[in-house]
């Protein structure tokens, strides 16, 4: 490799970056192509690296970017896109589709050892800074009015330092003396350049915790790169602030020095809280709502009860406690939802037990006669769909402890439900009774009608199939898909 391309493929200092950042020849070639543009463009800087920068994205042939560029490429002052503009200038699209909001800076390289011109471009992501624009704007362009060019590598970092809208600073690790900082530092502190320079943290009083910027310093050691740490920042007027912190290892002069690059959170971080606070009491006024449904609903139970109690014809009174067990599958949703963290799902196998207990304790006198068992995977419904669930399996658990088993016949009932591919749940309720004799027990003048109660909440509510098998007892097959 001669000096020329060593000179050009020293720039891996702005791969630590937040923004995206080009160093383009005088013939318009590619010769650098930072870490972030892969990551919003998606083009890999081996596939870019050596081409021809006007074929790779047309528009730039344009006038209002051609003869811009070409002015800098020429030795010309820096030039700055406007972000409504250059938006089409490199294209970089967000994750949601929409095109990223960009701000773009061009300036001229002077690399003595290089015969050529060359032009460095970096691209700020400005989506949510639109309104601040002209702040970052003049922070860059003081701060490139600052640079002091005092040696050729450090050329090309203090233009990355200095343009970096995010508060920057350089610490020596021995002593932990800032050497150095960016505008956007003092701007974002409130303090100035002589009051900074050559003072530690500590003695700004800068650090809420000092202990913990010490500890990430002894990290940065070990790993060399530290991203995204929260740390309480107090500023100048004594104001405290949380800043998003990443920390990387340089090399200076022979010692280790500590790059430190923070972004202001803390109105973000208060957004949190606030939503968090928001959420927790609108969680606690539905759980109360569905305290007060289910308390309303066993006070219906209880009224149907007292009424079952006065009525002579056994049939009305058998009836009545069908009705009240429905009613109380129903209460033992909203029991769940408001017993649990989750107000928006119900565990499917967990409720199932639950209610099979209570209908073995209502309807079996005698639990060593008739079994009830429940199998069930991990599967979570929502209240929707949870509610015809536990209708229809008490539906069919209580016509099977009613009709399965008769002259004190002893058996088991089974109550399974799986998990199927494509998001489709499979409920089984099975017996080893004396099953149905045959197809007219279904018709609606036979002794189950609860059955058309359950074809009616699958077929209906779940949009799902229900099928009957006799063999050895009888079987019953719900299936119906869990919405995306």
């Amino acid at each position: 490799m001669d000096d020329n391309d060593s000179a050009i493929n020293d720039f891996a200092i702005l791969d630590l970056l937040p923004t995206g950042a080009i160093v383009l020849g005088n013939d318009y070639i590619v010769f650098f192509w930072n870490s972030r543009l892969e990551e919003w463009t998606g083009i890999n800087r081996e596939s870019i690296v050596g081409s021809n920068i006007l074929n790779k994205f047309p528009p730039l042939k344009e006038d209002r970017f051609y003869q811009r560029l070409e002015d800098v490429l020429g030795g010309g002052l820096p030039v700055i896109f406007s972000s409504k503009l250059h938006k089409y200038f490199i294209p970089s699209p967000l994750p949601g589709g929409q095109m990223r909001q960009q701000q773009t800076t061009v300036m001229p390289l002077d690399i003595s050892e290089s015969d050529g011109r060359y032009a460095l471009v970096i691209i700020e992501d400005v989506t949510d800074l639109t309104k601040t624009i002209g702040n970052f704007r003049a922070m860059r362009d003081k701060a490139l009015e600052e640079i002091e060019i005092r040696k050729e590598t450090e050329e090309r970092f203090r233009t990355a330092f200095n343009t970096n809208p995010d508060p920057t600073t350089i610490e020596r690790l021995s002593d932990n003396i800032i050497i150095d900082a960016n505008d956007s530092f003092f701007t974002v502190t409130g303090f100035n350049r002589e009051e900074v320079i050559g003072k530690s943290m500590e003695d700004l009083n800068f650090l809420v915790q000092p202990f913990s910027k010490n500890q990430l310093l002894d990290e940065l050691n070990k790993c060399e790169v530290i991203v995204n740490r929260e740390l309480q920042i107090r500023r100048k007027d004594s104001t405290i602030r949380t800043a998003l912190t990443s920390l990387c290892l340089l090399n200076i002069a022979g010692e280790p020095h500590a790059l430190t690059i923070s972004k202001d959170i803390t109105e973000l971080r208060e957004t949190q809280k606030k939503l968090q606070t928001s959420l927790g009491e609108k969680e606690v006024l539905l759980k109360e709502i569905h305290h007060r449904v289910k308390n309303n609903m066993l006070t219906i139970s209880a009224l149907l009860s007292l009424q079952a109690a006065e009525a002579k014809d056994e049939r009305i009174t058998k009836m009545v406690a069908e009705s009240m067990n429905r009613i109380q599958a129903m209460a033992m949703i909203h029991e769940t939802l408001y017993s649990t963290e989750s107000l928006a799902e119900i565990e499917l196998g967990e409720y199932l037990a639950k209610l099979c207990e209570k209908i073995q304790s209502a309807l079996v006198f005698d639990r060593k006669k008739i079994l009830l068992t429940t199998e069930s995977d991990e599967i979570k419904l929502s209240p929707d769909q949870a509610i015809p669930c536990a209708l229809a399996v008490n539906e069919l658990v209580s016509n099977s402890v009613e009709h399965a088993f008769p002259s004190n016949r002893s058996g088991t009932i089974t109550v399974e439900s799986s998990l199927l591919e494509g998001k489709k749940v499979k409920l089984t309720v099975s017996d080893n009774g004396v099953g149905i004799a045959n197809n007219e027990d279904l018709k609606e003048n036979g002794p189950f009608l609860g059955l058309k109660l359950v074809k009616s909440l699958v077929v209906e509510q779940l949009n799902g199939s229900f099928e009957v098998t006799r063999q050895t007892g009888t079987i019953f097959n719900i299936t119906f898909k869990i919405p995306e």
